[in-house]
């Protein structure tokens, strides 16, 4: 019974140390193009009326953001360019224009 025990904590331990959580970092990057492209997209969509153009319009704008973004970290010394993200910029991006579209 013990060595089972012992079994189940150090699978628990390997478990934790394999589950990654998201990094505030992404969930920042996700969240602000989130936004900019809910307003970009529902600022279009009072503009033009259609759909699909205010989606097209709020993914880009939040994603030309997040590439400006990754692009000036890139230039400091002590920073890099990250395409993670760039990845959580993108989906950010297109569920806020996703949710003005509705």
């Amino acid at each position: 019974m013990k060595k089972i025990l012992q079994r189940i904590k150090d699978a628990i331990k390997v478990l934790r140390r394999k589950v990654e959580v998201v990094p505030q970092d992404k969930i920042l990057h996700f969240t602000t193009c989130l936004l900019i492209g809910f307003w970009a997209a529902k600022g279009m969509y009072l503009l033009t009326g259609s759909r699909c153009i205010s989606f097209l319009i709020g993914t880009f704008a939040a994603v030309i953001v997040g590439v400006w973004k990754e692009i000036s970290d890139a230039s400091k010394p002590d920073d890099y360019f990250d395409p993670k993200d760039l990845l959580a910029d993108i989906y950010g991006a297109a569920v806020g224009a996703s949710m003005a579209s509705v």
